[in-house]
């Protein structure tokens, strides 16, 4: 099973100082969302405030959810008061649109979870170890951006578009190598933020082929060299975009 989580960047801040202008953004936000889910086949989990978990069969259904869903909030149409906030801002690179409207962040895991029905609800949730690192792998992104977890990217076949940030200390489950899915082309971003004097060591070997502890490569590129690095970078405490 895939878990998604997502959240608004600052959205604390733009429901006190814009609250008529989020609710009129937060349907366009949900339906958004809704119709990705439903048409990538995933299962709506819960909503916490403006928050998602969702859940997929498939890890390329998660990767392809994602990326169509940070598309279509860049394309959305949003109320201009909530554009003139730093957070929400229209912004263009070269002639191309990068920034426009709620910035979501999202975390992605795959593996299995416990599940619980909710009477209360009339829903199935879902807990346990797998839903823990979606969230803590949620909570380094900024607003816009996508980050995987190492066990998403050893199910994948196509890794064009994702990248190895680094190994990561995440509360209560430990080091985990953390990668971007780049979802909007030019979108950049600052360096994760991490505690004081923590590095971002990959750990584990990562293959030069596919930049992910090799487990598949291993058997669909045999013709190709297969060796392993090691990556060691700090990062720095900045600003959010």
């Amino acid at each position: 099973y895939q878990r998604r989580v997502h959240g608004i960047q600052n959205s604390t801040h733009l429901w006190e100082n814009y609250n008529r202008e989020m609710k009129l953004a937060l349907e366009k936000h949900n339906k958004i969302m809704r119709n990705t889910i439903n048409k990538y086949g995933g299962y709506e989990v819960k909503t916490i405030g403006d928050s998602f978990m969702v859940a997929f069969d498939q890890p390329k259904n998660a990767v392809f959810f994602c990326t169509e869903v940070q598309f279509l909030l860049l394309e959305q149409s949003w109320p201009d008061e909530l554009l003139m906030d730093e957070n929400c801002k229209r912004v263009e690179l070269d002639g191309k649109l990068v920034w426009n409207g709620l910035r979501v962040r999202i975390g992605v895991n795959c593996g299995p979870a416990d599940t619980e029905y909710n009477n209360v609800t009339q829903r199935v949730d879902y807990f346990g170890p797998c839903v823990n690192l979606a969230a803590r792998v949620e909570s380094l992104a900024f607003g816009g951006q996508t980050l995987v977890s190492e066990y998403v990217c050893s199910e994948m076949e196509d890794l064009s578009n994702i990248s190895l940030l680094g190994c990561y200390p995440l509360k209560g489950v430990g080091k985990h190598n953390v990668y971007e899915l780049k979802c909007i082309p030019n979108r950049q971003f600052s360096n994760i933020k991490v505690a004081e004097g923590a590095t971002t060591t990959v750990e584990k070997g990562v293959c030069v082929t596919c930049f992910r502890p090799c487990r598949r490569c291993e058997k669909t590129r045999k013709d190709e060299t297969h060796t392993t690095i090691r990556r060691s970078s700090t990062t720095t405490k900045s600003s959010m975009n």
